[in-house]
């Protein structure tokens, strides 16, 4: 585990990280997609209740827990919550997956880019889908 600025993240971890560094070296704040995300916090008046949905590692769930009187988020991959509940420690995690109806699915994990997580029948992760 490392901690880079703001964020705790897999030693292997290489994707967000250089997203975060390239803000960080331009003297900007070392956050992952800022621009985007104030872009998007721009439209919202009331800010009382966040729900960040594939939240990954917390990066967006981290800014929304201040920005927010409340903060959900909802993220299925063991790993990933773990990561989650440190950078957003005051987020409500709700670990499953969304879809159309209950049960399990699959899911493949991308070591290259967390990011990419996904559902695939060929996925070495079953997850609860709600």
């Amino acid at each position: 585990m490392k901690k880079l600025y703001n964020y705790w993240l897999p030693d292997n971890e290489n994707h967000f990280s250089k997203f975060i560094q390239r803000n960080a070296d331009a003297g900007q704040p070392a956050e992952y997609q800022e621009p985007v995300r104030s872009k998007a916090l721009s439209y919202v008046d009331k800010k009382i209740i966040s729900v960040d949905i594939g939240a990954n590692f917390g990066l967006w769930s981290h800014s929304l827990e201040r920005a927010f009187m409340e903060n959900f988020a909802i993220e299925p991959i063991d790993l990933h919550c773990k990561f989650l509940k440190l950078n957003a420690p005051c987020t409500t995690v709700i670990q499953t997956a969304l879809g159309s109806e209950n049960g399990t699915i699959r899911m493949k994990r991308n070591t290259e880019n967390y990011g990419k997580t996904r559902v695939d029948d060929s996925g070495e992760t079953t997850v609860p889908i709600q």
